[in-house]
């Protein structure tokens, strides 16, 4: 896959970090130390993105940054889950397709 826009490694690795914790949210109940396995994911996802809310910082303040990170966590939420969909639709059939071809 390119590496370009917002299909960067680090672009990668938040939108799974925002799937495994979505994934944890429901266990944390039965299982509490699970929240800070979530908070370690966050924060993950602030340091790979960190370019990011510091020109938030910079440009719009600290109260402005601290809002948008919601809203930057469902947006890797939304496009891992549209990329999943779509490998699942289009590119393991095709895969699988290919693979039986060999045999």
């Amino acid at each position: 896959m390119i590496n370009d826009l917002n299909l960067k490694t680090a672009d990668r690795i938040s939108a799974m970090l925002v799937g495994l914790s979505v994934g944890l949210l429901p266990f944390v109940l039965l299982q509490p130390y699970l929240l800070v396995i979530i908070a370690a994911f966050l924060l993950a996802i602030l340091w790979l993105n960190h370019t990011l809310f510091q020109f938030f910082l910079k440009r719009k303040g600290l109260l402005f940054t601290v809002q948008a990170f919601p809203w930057q966590l469902l947006y890797f939420f939304y496009s891992g889950a549209a990329f999943m969909f779509c490998w699942f639709r289009y590119a393991l059939p095709k895969t699988l397709d290919l693979r039986r071809g060999e045999s």
